[in-house]
C-alpha cells in the first residue's frame, strides 16, 4: 500500500447543480505507479480529533470547527455522492496511524515533526511553511485497476508551531505573535478534508510539484501551472474560478474563503464517489489496532505546495505507499 500526504448552499438543488456544473478545475490524485485515481471503496468513513487539541482553542470548539468542515462538504454531496464523513467525538489521546482505519486530526505545537516510532527510529520533520499535511494511505498494487489506490486510511497534521489557528468568527483579529502566521482553523481544515476524500490540488507549482506526471483534471486535460493561474486570472474569468477552489494550494494569512468548497471542489468528490456506486459498507474502524497483510512505506521529496513520498521500510503481499500533499500559508 501507499500513503498520499499533503491540506458551500445546502439543499438539494445544490447539490444537483454542483454536480451538472462544467469541472474543469477539479484533480483528483494519482497513484503514482499504476496512474490510477486514489478511492474510498465503502460508503463511511470516520474522523475524530486528538483530545490534546491545541492550546490557543478550547477543545469544544475545535470540536466543533472540524464538524463545520466536514459539514462544509457534506451537506453539500450527500444528494449526489454516495461518500459519508462521520464525526467521531474527541474522547482519547490520538496519535496518527496509517493502519488504524480511523482518521485523525491530530496539532503539533512544540515540534513541526512526526514523533519518532520507536528507540530506533527519527522524528519525521516537516516543512515549516506548511500549515498542514494530509496522509492519505492506499493499496499500491498498479496492475489492478480496480484496486490501486483503494484508500484505507487518512489522516490530518497542523503546524501550530508556525501557525497560530484560530476561529475568525469569535476572533477576526487573533494576535499571534511574531513567529506563527495566522490560519482560520476551518478554512485550513475544508481544504485538508479535500485531500482526506481523494482530491489533489487544482495546479501544479512548477518543478517542486508532487502530482504524477499522468495527474489530468476533471476534463482530462493536463493540470495547469499556478504561475499560469496568478498570472492570468485578472483577465480570464476560468482561471479565476480555479483560483478560488478550496483545494487551491496556497491560502492567505487570515483568509477564510476556502470554507466552502466551489463548485469544481464539489463535482470532484461527485463524480469519484456517485449515489449510484454506493457499496453501502460501514464499519466502525477498530481504532489503534493495525491491519495485518500489509507492509508500509515512507518518505518524501518537498515541494512548495506539496509533497510526494517514496522510500521503503517494510515489504509484504502488497506494500503501502505514503504520498504527501502540503498545504502552504501565504
Amino acid at each position: 500500500m501507499r500513503v498520499l500526504r499533503s491540506l458551500l448552499c445546502l439543499t438539494v438543488a445544490c447539490g444537483l447543480w454542483a454536480a451538472a456544473t462544467p469541472a474543469a478545475a477539479y484533480v483528483r490524485s494519482y497513484t503514482t505507479q499504476g496512474c490510477h485515481p486514489v478511492f474510498w471503496a465503502q460508503t463511511c468513513i470516520y474522523i475524530t480529533p486528538d483530545s490534546a487539541g491545541v492550546p490557543e482553542m478550547a477543545l469544544s470548539d475545535v470540536e466543533r470547527v472540524v464538524q463545520q468542515s466536514i459539514n462544509s462538504w457534506q451537506t453539500r454531496t450527500r444528494d449526489s455522492s454516495f461518500l459519508r464523513m462521520n464525526y467521531l467525538p474527541a474522547t482519547a489521546p490520538r496519535d496518527v496511524n496509517s493502519l488504524d482505519g480511523l482518521q485523525v486530526i491530530k496539532f503539533y505545537h512544540e515540534q513541526w515533526c512526526r514523533p519518532a516510532a520507536d528507540a530506533t527510529s527519527n522524528p519525521v520533520c516537516y516543512d515549516p511553511a506548511a500549515a498542514a499535511l494530509t496522509t492519505v494511505t492506499y493499496i499500491n498494487k498498479p496492475t489492478d485497476a480496480a484496486t490501486d489506490g483503494r484508500i484505507v486510511d487518512a489522516d490530518i497534521e497542523l503546524n501550530a508551531v508556525f501557525n497560530y489557528f484560530y476561529d475568525a468568527d469569535l476572533n477576526p483579529n487573533p494576535d499571534t505573535g511574531l513567529i506563527r502566521r495566522p490560519a482560520d482553523l476551518w478554512n485550513t481544515l475544508t481544504h485538508e478534508i479535500g485531500h482526506l476524500q481523494g482530491l489533489e490540488h487544482t495546479c501544479r507549482r512548477g518543478s517542486f510539484d508532487s502530482m504524477p506526471a499522468c495527474t489530468r483534471d476533471g476534463q482530462g486535460n493536463q493540470v495547469i501551472s499556478c504561475n499560469v493561474v496568478e498570472s492570468g486570472r485578472s483577465s480570464n474569468s476560468d482561471l479565476q474560478i480555479i483560483y478560488e477552489t478550496t483545494m487551491y494550494p496556497t491560502a492567505d494569512p487570515k483568509e477564510t474563503r476556502k470554507r466552502v468548497p466551489h463548485a469544481d471542489d464539489l463535482a470532484g468528490v461527485i463524480n469519484a464517489y456517485p449515489l449510484v456506486s454506493d457499496p453501502r459498507i460501514c464499519k466502525l474502524p477498530e481504532a489503534g489496532v493495525p491491519k495485518g497483510g500489509c507492509s508500509a512505506t515512507a518518505g518524501e521529496r518537498a515541494t512548495q505546495a506539496g509533497a510526494l513520498s517514496a522510500a521503503g521500510l517494510l515489504t509484504a503481499a502488497l506494500a503501502l505507499l505514503i504520498l504527501h500533499r502540503r498545504r502552504r500559508a501565504r
